[in-house]
Order: C-alpha cells, then sequence, then structure tokens
C-alpha cells in the first residue's frame, strides 16, 4: 500500500526562524530574494518580474504582555514590473513600504477578554503563532504583495490604443445632474 505524505506549503521566499533560539534582546536580519525567488514571486503574484527584493527585518520577544509573543518589525523595497492595465505594455513600479507584524497565542481572543490587553484589530498585523518557526520570507512576500499597483497604467496611455475610451476622475461626464426630488410634483395638475 502506497501513503502519501502531504508536507506544508512552501513559500517562494521563506526565511524560516526558529523562534527556540531567539535572544530575549531579539535579533536583526537583512535578507535579500534571489533571482529564483523573484521569479517564483512573479509568477505568484502574476506580474512579469519581481526585482532587487531586499528588506531589514527585526524579530524580537514582547515582554508584559503574556499573549503576545513575538513583534516582526520590517523594511522592504523591490522593483516590480507589471503589465499596463491599458496597453499591457511593461511598467515598472519602485515599491518599499514597512510594517509590524505580532505573533500571537492561539488562544488570543480569550487571553484579551481575560487579561483586557487593549488591540486595535483595524490598526494592528496580529498572526497566530503555530509551532516554533515564523516564516520572515512570507510576511514580506504578502506585504509587498499589498504594496504593489493593483492597476499600473503607463504614463500617457488612454484607452484609446485599444478602441476604448477611459474616464478620468474630473470628467464631466462622470458629474451627475442634481435633480431636483420636487420637481415631479410640478408636472401634477392639482385636483380641487
Amino acid at each position: 500500500m502506497n501513503e502519501e505524505t502531504t508536507s506544508p506549503l512552501q513559500s517562494e521566499f521563506s526565511r524560516p526562524i526558529d523562534i527556540a533560539t531567539l535572544p530575549q534582546s531579539g535579533r536583526g536580519f537583512k535578507i535579500e530574494a534571489t533571482p529564483e525567488e523573484e521569479a517564483a514571486l512573479a509568477e505568484r503574484f502574476g506580474v512579469i518580474a519581481v526585482e532587487n527584493l531586499k528588506s531589514e527585518c527585526v524579530l524580537k520577544p514582547v515582554r508584559g504582555q503574556k499573549a503576545v509573543r513575538f513583534q516582526l518589525d520590517a523594511s522592504f523595497s523591490a522593483r516590480v514590473v507589471q503589465a499596463c492595465s491599458v496597453t499591457l505594455e511593461p511598467v515598472p513600479e519602485d515599491v518599499a513600504g514597512s510594517f509590524t507584524v505580532y505573533f500571537v497565542d492561539e488562544d488570543f481572543d480569550e487571553l484579551v477578554e481575560r487579561q483586557e490587553i487593549e488591540f486595535a484589530y483595524d490598526e494592528e498585523d496580529i498572526e497566530p503563532l503555530i509551532g516554533q518557526v515564523i516564516d520572515l520570507g512570507e510576511q514580506l512576500a504578502q506585504h509587498l504583495s499589498l504594496s504593489m499597483n493593483p492597476y499600473p497604467r503607463k504614463q500617457g496611455a488612454k484607452g484609446d490604443e485599444l478602441g476604448y475610451e477611459i474616464l478620468q476622475e474630473d470628467d464631466e461626464t462622470l458629474v451627475a445632474e442634481k435633480k431636483n426630488p420636487f420637481e415631479v410634483l410640478k408636472t401634477l395638475k392639482h385636483k380641487s
């Protein structure tokens, strides 16, 4: 009988950190993607290319709050080449950003209720801590994808290249004519 073993999904840009080896003061990391990793990320994101992906990160244990175990502060930069949403020609873009992620115990919600830890879910990026490994590369890949322009457009592309007209925000045809809601009452004749 042939048994298949399943392995966890592998990230195209993996930099696993064993948190058991992390000192109390935390540790800084400089990360650069290899050309193979950049090509795999480009395929994952559906873009032409990802180039010069670099990052500086600090991963540290968080003291004083039992629910929050680790904090990741990171900044990154990369050059992303996407297809223009109008002409499909390559559009290069320099993407940079920074973020903070808190890795928390799986039972974080229960701990927050018991200890009344103040966290604004809409302001903080919170990830459950599962096991002993935090993948810095996957966190960087996710934040890079969120920082890319979702509708890249080549400078000067107007849409007529493909036979379409692209309306601009300041186009007068988009301004709806305001109508008086009582205007229809003028057309009614008063019956007495």
